[in-house]
């Protein structure tokens, strides 16, 4: 016994024992209690670092009762038990540090491309639609020359014979003027699916110039 009244003599190897053996039972109990998370659960994190505090707290007060027989000058129980925690903590701040700044790393690179798409996305949007727009007085005015086409062919000749009078030359003509009506009846029948094709792209280009400048 120590020559200290009521304390016990003890090493730093057995000091650190004896935190270790607490720590054990400690992570056992809150392994049984607490049910199975990921290593990122913030709550089981939070629970153990308040065990670890209770711990070093209490050998620090059953530490008046303690003779550490090889404690150099200046050392303490309490000085000790830090640097026990520290090779507990340290692995744990140095992951936690490294997941907080690949978190934070992600928020930049979404960052940046939010920022981007809020200055491209309405460019992007503008030509776009002209480029649908311009597709589509393309295919109108394409459909419009090919009825003309057909209906110039189907214009009679004058320096032909006069048995061209017939009534299969004009049923002939009839047919040809039925196809440029029909032609000229499928181009109005999908003037609307582009107009409405239009439309969206016009209120969608409001949205994201409404977007960027709120």
């Amino acid at each position: 016994m120590s020559s200290y009244v009521d304390k016990l003599d003890i090493t730093q190897n057995q000091l650190r024992s004896l935190h270790k053996q607490f720590k054990e039972i400690l992570d056992e109990k809150v392994r049984t209690a607490l049910p199975k998370s990921s290593e990122d659960d913030q709550v089981n994190q939070e629970i153990q670092l308040q065990l670890d505090q209770f711990l070093m707290e209490a050998l620090e007060m059953a530490g008046d009762s303690m003779n550490v027989l090889d404690a150099g000058k200046g050392t303490t129980v309490k000085s000790i038990i830090q640097e026990v925690q520290k090779e507990y903590m340290e692995p744990f701040d140095v992951e936690l540090n490294e997941k907080v700044r690949q978190l934070y790393q992600e928020w930049e690179d979404e960052t940046v491309k939010v920022s981007k798409l809020r200055r491209e996305a309405p460019q992007a949007a503008v030509s776009e639609y002209a480029s649908r727009e311009k597709e589509l007085f393309d295919e109108i005015d394409s459909r419009i020359e090919r009825a003309r086409t057909r209906s110039t062919a189907s214009q009679p000749d004058t320096t032909v014979s006069q048995d061209q009078e017939s009534e299969a030359y004009w049923a002939q003509i009839a047919e040809q003027f039925k196809s440029v009506l029909t032609s000229l009846a499928n181009t109005n029948e999908q003037i609307p699916d582009h107009v409405l094709k239009q439309k969206r792209l016009r209120v969608l280009l409001d949205l994201i110039e409404k977007e960027v400048n709120t």
